[in-house]
């Protein structure tokens, strides 16, 4: 079973954001910050809680990883549709 690394309780909305490593959303932002969303990738960043990331002051860094991943999705897919990729 895996435990929040920072406040050693279980979860369904744990968060995986390095090897071996889980957390809870507020647990992670309260103990590092936006660093804690440097860990995650674009596509975890679409499915962070917006609630959790408004709270710690960091939801304009969370809107512009989406951003970011949503505009490798637009490009990847008219690649694929002009036969790129």
């Amino acid at each position: 079973m895996n435990v929040c690394r920072f406040c050693k309780m279980d979860g369904a909305s744990l968060i995986h954001y390095a090897v071996r490593h889980y957390a809870h959303a507020d647990c992670g932002l309260k103990a590092q910050g936006a660093d804690f969303l440097d860990n995650l990738t674009d596509w975890q960043c679409t499915r962070f809680p917006l609630r959790a990331a408004k709270r710690a002051g960091v939801l304009d860094i969370l809107v512009r990883r989406c951003e970011r991943y949503e505009e490798s999705e637009r490009r990847d897919r008219e690649l694929t549709q002009a036969g790129a990729l």
